[in-house]
């Protein structure tokens, strides 16, 4: 059952899928209208999945799930991955790097980088202290709202950056 992203509980747990590429504005319409199909019809353990998805930015794909309603593992993980894997298809992104990370850059789009480029990014100006991530890693609706975008040096790729150490 699709439920509003904001209606959901803060203890509401999200994955966060990050495309390789920004989406133009006609795919994100199409993306929403797919994940509101997949939710509606979404189940764990032949119980109806109380979830919401997102796109945050044109480039973050949120799936959310209320495990109050409904414990999501095992096959409800695995459908919601084959889902990822059909929008992958069908736009010719990929939703599955966790190496990378997703920043605001200099010119203010959203950047990414493999995250083994962090100090040479620092060193060459391109990532500085007051550069906001995209936290890829978010848990639950809570993370979302209130630590979605945090600086990097309060993030756990600080250790990657001179200064922080």
């Amino acid at each position: 059952m699709f439920v509003p992203f904001d209606n959901l509980s803060d203890d509401a747990r999200v994955w966060v899928y990050p495309c390789s590429r920004t989406l133009t504005d006609q795919e994100t319409s199409v993306l929403e209208a797919k994940l509101e199909s997949f939710i509606q019809n979404w189940l764990s353990h032949q119980k109806v999945v109380h979830g919401s998805g997102l796109i945050l930015e044109n480039r973050f794909i949120i799936l959310a799930a209320d495990e109050n309603a409904a414990d999501v593992s095992g096959c409800s993980i695995d459908s919601s991955v084959r889902f990822i894997r059909e929008i992958e298809q069908l736009f010719g992104i990929q939703c599955f790097e966790r190496s990378h990370l997703y920043f605001i850059g200099n010119n203010g789009q959203t950047e990414s980088m493999d995250f083994r480029e962090i100090t040479s990014a620092w060193d060459k100006g391109q990532i500085q202290e007051r550069t906001l991530i995209f936290n890829i890693h978010a848990a639950n609706v809570s993370d979302i709202k209130t630590n979605w975008m945090i600086p990097i040096t309060s993030s756990a790729y600080s250790r990657f950056i001179p200064v922080a150490k």
